[in-house]
C-alpha cells in the first residue's frame, strides 16, 4: 500500500510489515533501524512479495502502464525479446496482439532475439507469425559510411540467420533454416551473407547444415545445377582468403565430383598471392584440399594445364628477382611440387617445352641486372632433383637425358648442363630409392595414408614433408 508522510511524499509500504519509525535523521539513521535478522516468516514474506508479471519493469514500465501507448507497448515488447522475458513475449502476443513483424529502432523482434541467442524467443516469434526473412534496417549515418567504404548501394542489415551465426550461436541458426530462412541473400549474392559469415567465422556445424540445403536446392540459373555447384567458385574463394582449413575440409567432398584443373588453378592463383608470412599456411590449405579429394579423381585432371597457367603466374610475379625474393620464388614452387606429391607418377618429358620457356624467362629476367644469375641456377637446379627424386624424370632412360640435354635453357646454362649430366650418371641413395619405391607402392600418397604406416617421427617427415 501507499502511504502519504508529513511533507506530502508517496512512499511504498507493504501492508504485511510495520511501518518505519519517522524522525529527521539521515537515510543511514533509517536504515540501522532495519533488523539485522530474518525469521523464517519474514523469509516467507520476502519471496511473496517478488514482482508478479503484472508489476515487472522496463525503463520504468509496467505491462499495465505500457498497454496505454501503442509506443510503450512495442518497447516493453522489443526489450523482452531482448533480455529473454518469455513470459512477457507471450502475453504481449496473445493478450495485446502485438505485431511480432513491427519495427522498433531500425530493428525487429525476431533479429534482436536471434543477435542474443535467445532461442526459446525466436522458436516462439516463429510459431506467432515472425517473419524468418526479416534484415534491419540501416540508419541513414550508418548507410552512408558503408557505402562510402564499398562503393554499392547498401539497403538492409543482417538477417536474422546472420545475426545467429555472426554471434556463435549455431542452434539457433539451425532453427531458423528449418524455418526457410535464406542462406544467401535474397537476390541470391554470396557477399555479407549467412553462408560467407559461416566461413569467414569457421561456424563447422552451421556450415555443415549449409552445405546439405545448397547441394539439395536447385540453381536459379538454366543449368542444371544445385545451388551449391553454382557458388563453389565464392565459396572456395572465401575460405581461401581466411585459410578456413575446417570449411574446406566440409566444403570439398561435397563438389570434388566437379573439380577439374580450374579448380586447382584457383586455389594456386589464390595461395600464390600469401606473402612470406603466411606461405606456412597457405600449404597447410592446399594438403587440406588435396587430402579431401579422393584419388581417383586427382589422376583425372589434365596437370599439363595446370602445369602452363601455373609457370606463366610464376614467371609474371617474378620479373625481377633479388636475395629477398628469391625465398618467395621458392614457396611458391612448393605448391607445385605439393600437388604432384599427390599424383601418380607424371612423365614430365611431356611437358619439356613449357619447362624450357619458363627457365628461360626467370633467366632473362636477372641476366639484364647481372645479379641472382647464380641463385637463378641453384633454383632451376632444386627444380628438376626434386622432379628426379619424386620419379617424374628418370635420368637413366637415355631418351630422357636426351631430350632434356637438347632444350634451349639447358644448352644455353652450362651449370644446368652440368648438373643433369651428373644426375644421369649417379644413382639415388639408399633412402630416396625407398621413398620412391614406397611411393609408387603406395595406393595414394596422402597423409592419412602414411599414417596408417606407423612409422617413426624422423622417417615420416622425411616421406611426407620432402619439399
Amino acid at each position: 500500500m501507499t502511504t502519504v508522510n508529513d511533507s506530502g511524499d508517496v512512499q511504498v509500504k507493504d501492508k504485511n510489515t510495520a511501518p518505519l519509525e519517522a524522525n529527521s535523521n539521515s537515510r543511514g539513521d533509517n536504515m540501522s533501524q532495519l533488523p539485522t535478522t530474518s525469521t523464517n516468516d519474514e523469509t516467507a514474506t520476502t519471496k511473496s512479495q517478488e514482482p508478479t508479471l503484472e508489476q515487472a519493469f522496463f525503463f520504468g514500465l509496467s505491462i499495465d502502464d505500457a498497454v496505454n501507448s501503442a509506443d510503450n507497448l512495442m518497447e516493453l515488447f522489443y526489450n523482452a525479446c531482448k533480455f529473454n522475458h518469455l513470459e512477457i513475449v507471450r502475453r504481449c502476443v496473445e493478450e495485446k496482439n502485438i505485431n511480432v513483424n513491427e519495427l522498433f529502432n531500425n530493428d525487429y523482434p525476431l533479429c534482436i532475439a536471434s543477435h542474443k541467442g535467445h532461442i526459446e524467443i525466436v522458436r516462439y516469434l516463429l510459431a506467432h507469425g515472425a517473419d524468418v526473412h526479416l534484415k534491419r534496417e540501416l540508419n541513414l549515418s550508418n548507410t552512408r559510411g558503408t557505402n562510402r567504404l564499398t562503393r554499392g548501394t547498401v539497403t538492409y542489415g543482417d538477417s536474422t540467420l546472420s545475426l545467429a551465426v555472426k554471434y556463435g550461436f549455431e542452434d539457433l541458426a539451425m532453427v531458423l533454416v528449418e524455418h526457410g530462412a535464406d542462406i544467401l541473400n535474397s537476390n541470391g549474392d554470396f557477399e555479407k551473407s549467412a553462408l560467407q559469415d559461416a566461413i569467414r567465422l569457421n561456424r563447422s556445424r552451421i556450415l555443415n547444415v549449409f552445405m546439405d540445403k545448397l547441394k539439395n536446392t536447385k540453381a536459379t540459373s538454366d543449368y542444371d545445377e544445385t545451388l551449391l555447384l553454382q557458388k563453389k567458385g565464392d565459396i572456395l574463394r572465401q575460405c581461401l582468403i581466411n585459410d578456413q582449413i575446417e570449411a574446406l575440409r566440409i566444403f570439398v567432398p561435397n563438389v570434388w565430383e566437379e573439380l577439374n584443373s580450374d579448380f586447382m588453378f584457383t586455389v594456386l592463383s589464390n595461395l600464390m598471392l600469401k606473402n612470406k608470412i603466411q606461405s606456412d599456411k597457405a600449404f597447410d590449405v592446399l594438403e587440406a584440399i588435396l587430402d579431401a579429394i579422393p584419388t581417383p579423381k586427382l589422376k583425372m585432371y589434365d596437370i599439363g594445364d595446370l602445369l602452363r597457367r601455373f609457370l606463366h603466374i610464376l614467371q609474371a610475379q617474378f620479373v625481377t628477382i633479388n636475395d629477398d625474393r628469391i625465398q618467395m620464388l621458392y614457396l611458391r614452387t612448393s605448391l607445385l611440387f605439393t600437388i604432384l606429391k599427390y599424383h601418380e607418377t607424371v612423365d614430365f618429358t611431356n611437358y619439356l617445352d613449357l619447362l624450357d620457356a619458363y627457365f628461360r624467362g626467370i633467366y632473362h629476367s636477372v641476366e639484364s641486372t647481372g645479379e641472382g644469375i647464380n641463385q637463378i641456377y641453384e633454383y632451376i637446379v632444386r627444380f628438376y632433383e626434386n622432379l628426379i627424386l619424386m620419379g617424374h624424370l628418370i635420368l637413366t632412360n637415355n631418351t630422357v637425358i636426351l631430350k632434356l640435354l637438347e632444350c634451349e635453357h639447358v644448352q644455353q646454362m652450362q651449370p644446368i648442363d652440368m648438373y643433369l649430366s651428373w644426375r644421369a650418371r649417379n644413382p639415388f641413395q639408399l633412402k630416396e630409392t625407398c621413398r620412391l619405391m614406397v611411393k609408387n607402392a603406395l595406393p595414394s600418397y596422402k597423409h592419412d595414408v602414411l599414417k596408417k604406416l606407423n612409422l617413426n617421427e624422423d622417417t615420416f617427415y622425411y616421406l611426407y614433408y620432402q619439399r
